[in-house]
């Protein structure tokens, strides 16, 4: 158990800053195809090396909406997102 807890402390303590992950998340997005929040979470991961949080990512994700970036709506599976045209 140990063991498990000091990985986890190891593994957030290389989370991206929040400029990072939307600057990554914009770039995954960029090429314009509809994604839902766990195929840019799996992308990003596979990106950055690190652990990443699925909440954060539905967070930033409401901004850039909000911000007029990102557009999303209900499809299948889930919400999908793409970067606005």
């Amino acid at each position: 158990m140990a063991f498990i807890s000091k990985l986890k402390q190891k593994l957030f303590s290389k989370d991206v800053t929040r400029e990072e992950f939307e600057t990554i998340a914009l770039g995954i997005l960029s090429d314009h195809q509809p994604r839902n929040v766990y195929q840019v979470l799996k992308e990003a991961e596979k990106i950055t090396g690190r652990f990443l949080q699925a909440s954060l990512l539905y967070t930033l994700l409401e901004r850039l909406e909000e911000e007029g970036k990102v557009e999303s709506w209900w499809g299948s599976p889930g919400r999908l997102y793409r970067l606005r045209e």
